[in-house]
């Protein structure tokens, strides 16, 4: 099964993105469409620091590339 992924994602160029900025990458995903993408789709599992939680870019980024989705870095 297949999941609905835009052609494009504007990701930050920065290290780590915490919940709200993942969130908006993916035009505001909400956190459960997250949790299923981790749990279903292999989508990189955040972890927590300072109290948030982050996930690694450039993992969203090769899970996305192998996904052929185009990384636009801003």
């Amino acid at each position: 099964m297949s999941i609905p992924l835009p052609d494009t994602v504007n990701l930050p160029t920065v290290a780590k993105l915490n919940a709200a900025q993942v969130s908006a990458a993916f035009d505001g995903a909400s956190r459960q469409k997250l949790h299923h993408w981790r749990k279903h789709h292999g989508f990189p599992t955040a972890y927590r620091g300072q109290n948030t939680s982050f996930t690694a870019t450039a993992n969203i980024a090769a899970w996305l590339d192998r996904r052929g989705v185009k990384v636009k870095w801003v």
